[in-house]
């Protein structure tokens, strides 16, 4: 019997949180062990359920520089858009930082688009 992947998800907005709970629920094979958001977000501290006026899910989101990145043996980069700024700035402020500490770790990264 193998074992389960342990996950990180980043980022965990209101609308990547309909993923998160997809793979919390029927993903029998994946574990969450880290729900992660951008340092300065509104749900950083908070239970993931706040985003979405649902029941509670149980994990607290954190910024990344409150990551365990050895608890964790892949990171989930959703995709996530924000009002305001191009292709290349959210990929440069929002995506590199978190993807640097990943590297860092050496942890594979996986891609969720749409």
């Amino acid at each position: 019997m193998s074992s389960k992947k342990r996950i990180a998800i980043f980022p965990v907005f209101a609308d990547t949180l309909p993923v998160t709970r997809y793979f919390k629920r029927y993903r029998s094979d994946l574990e969450i062990v880290e729900l992660l958001s951008p340092p300065g977000c509104c749900a950083c501290g908070k239970d993931a359920g706040f985003l979405d006026n649902r029941e509670q899910f149980g994990m607290v989101i954190k910024s990344p520089a409150e990551a365990n990145p050895d608890s964790w043996d892949e990171l989930y980069v959703l995709s996530h858009g924000v009002l305001g700024l191009e292709e290349t700035e959210i990929q440069k402020q929002l995506y590199e930082p978190m993807l640097s500490i990943a590297k860092s770790k050496d942890k594979s990264i996986r891609l969720i688009l749409n």
